[in-house]
């Protein structure tokens, strides 16, 4: 495992490169690009092993790791070396653990508190203040998503597509096939 440094901010850096605010553009196209990656699936079966359709639920440690890379990479600017799977958003493990055991939150607030300096103060303020209503517009994105993710209806309607296959369809036109012989058999039995 790769020894990635903590990462220590200090007021240089935070009046030269961070910013207080981020446009509700970023912020939209940031929710609409880690959303569906804030869950899980979860396989099920029926009792004699037959698949159903999925239930997801939500994954709290991505959605955490996806706020810290919006931390470091839209408030803090401080960049991280890899993306993972091609995702833009999705730090490494290693990085993650790197901000998480840097408590960047924290050393925002401490020097929030000891600076001197009220126009830095006033910016970190308003930059945990955006940071806050960002995690906020995530979580409501992701609470109206679930409920239709695991919607009954359309989990009905996945586990009937499922059950529609070709050869099942033969097979119960076969099976109605047999059924009209097998009665018309009766009638004329019957005369």
């Amino acid at each position: 495992m790769e020894n990635v440094k903590n990462i220590c901010l200090t007021e240089e850096h935070l009046r030269e490169a961070s910013v207080s605010y981020v446009t509700m553009r970023d912020k939209e196209e940031f929710i609409k690009d880690v959303s569906p990656g804030c869950f899980d699936k979860m396989e099920i079966g029926t009792e004699n092993g037959d698949p159903l359709p999925p239930f997801y639920k939500e994954s709290a440690v991505r959605k955490h790791r996806y706020m810290t890379a919006a931390l470091m990479k839209l408030y803090l600017r401080v960049d991280y070396d890899t993306e993972t799977d091609g995702d833009p958003w999705s730090i490494t493990e290693e990085e993650y653990e790197a901000a998480s055991r840097s408590f960047l939150i924290s050393q925002l607030e401490r020097i929030k508190k000891r600076t001197a300096d009220k126009e830095l103060q006033d910016k970190i303020y308003d930059l945990l203040a955006d940071y806050k209503l960002l995690e906020k517009l995530l979580n409501a994105e992701c609470y109206g998503m679930l409920p239709a993710m695991n919607d009954t209806v359309s989990r009905f309607q996945m586990m009937m597509s499922a059950q529609t296959t070709p050869e099942a369809m033969e097979a119960l036109l076969k099976a109605t096939e047999e059924a009209k012989r097998e009665l018309e058999e009766y009638r004329e039995k019957r005369g």
